[in-house]
C-alpha cells in the first residue's frame, strides 16, 4: 500500500514536470527552472565541519586528486572560502 502511494506520488510529479517542459518548449512562461545546490562536501568545507568520506578509496583518481587538494597547506580553493573570496 505504501509503495503504491509512493509510485502515485512519483507519477504525479513526473506529470507536472512533463507539463512544465511542454510549456517551455512552446515558449511559455513558467517552464522548468534549475538551480545549483551545494553538496555536503562544499558545505562542510565552507562551514569548517567534519565530513566522513566512506570508501573514498574507491573513487576515481580524478576525484581523489580534487579531494587531496582540499588538504593542502594553502587551504581550500578560493571558491570554497566564505563569500567565495580569495
Amino acid at each position: 500500500a505504501a509503495l503504491d502511494e509512493e509510485w502515485e506520488s512519483f507519477a504525479a510529479e513526473a506529470g507536472r514536470l512533463r507539463h512544465q517542459l511542454r510549456r517551455e518548449a512552446q515558449g511559455g512562461v513558467g517552464g522548468a527552472a534549475f538551480a545549483f545546490v551545494e553538496g555536503a562536501l562544499v558545505q562542510a568545507v565552507r562551514e569548517g565541519h567534519w565530513l566522513l568520506l566512506d570508501e573514498v578509496n574507491l573513487a576515481a583518481p580524478e576525484t581523489l586528486q580534487r579531494v587531496a587538494g582540499l588538504l593542502e597547506a594553502g587551504g581550500p580553493p578560493p571558491l570554497l572560502r566564505p563569500g567565495g573570496a580569495a
